[in-house]
């Protein structure tokens, strides 16, 4: 598998505080990398994935701040894993491993943080079923112990639960809730 740009991230409205371009430079540093990588230049793909990287970070900080979740989760979801792709295929198994999990503990981070936004944790969630996907294929591919899958899948079942249970809470009080304040 060659590192991409998936296609929901650079489909995606962007938030309207954070302008019509908001990940114009993220696709475009992405774009370049892809093209790097089919040419054979591995070493200039990497440092535009990297600024790919970087770039998707500030994207999910942007959001964050900004109280809107789209599609920053997938960006740096998707940033993480072309990277990833990328050592996987330079025969870097240990440094695609780290980008993996890069993802899935960021957006583990964001998601249980119960300062981030209702809407950019629930993003995080669902995102995180690439990143624990990805990240339990690299662990398998080193033989890792039972107990170390368990110790990754754990947290996100957890993160899962609470989040969609304070989503469904919202749902339902709406604006009518005394007790918590969830806008």
């Amino acid at each position: 598998m060659r590192p991409h740009i998936n296609g929901p991230a650079s489909g995606t409205v962007p938030p309207a505080s954070l302008g019509p371009t908001f990940d114009l430079r993220w696709r475009t540093l992405t774009e370049e990398a892809n093209a790097l990588y089919r040419g054979g230049d591995t070493a200039s793909a990497r440092k535009c994935y990297e600024a790919a990287l970087s770039e998707a970070e500030r994207l999910l900080d942007a959001v964050a701040a900004e109280h809107d979740a789209r599609p920053a989760p997938i960006i740096y979801n998707v940033s993480c894993h072309n990277l990833a792709e990328l050592a996987r295929a330079l025969g870097e198994n240990a440094e695609a491993e780290a980008y993996c999990r890069r993802a899935y503990e960021r957006l583990l981070a964001v998601a249980q943080n119960p300062a981030s936004p209702l809407e950019l944790r629930i993003s995080c969630v669902r995102n995180l079923r690439n990143a624990l996907a990805e990240l339990t294929v690299r662990l398998n591919e080193r033989h890792a112990p039972p107990g170390e899958l368990d110790r990754i899948v754990e947290p996100v079942r957890n993160a899962a639960f609470s989040v969609f249970r304070i989503a469904r809470h919202a749902e339902l009080a709406r604006d009518n809730c005394p007790h918590c304040p969830l806008s």
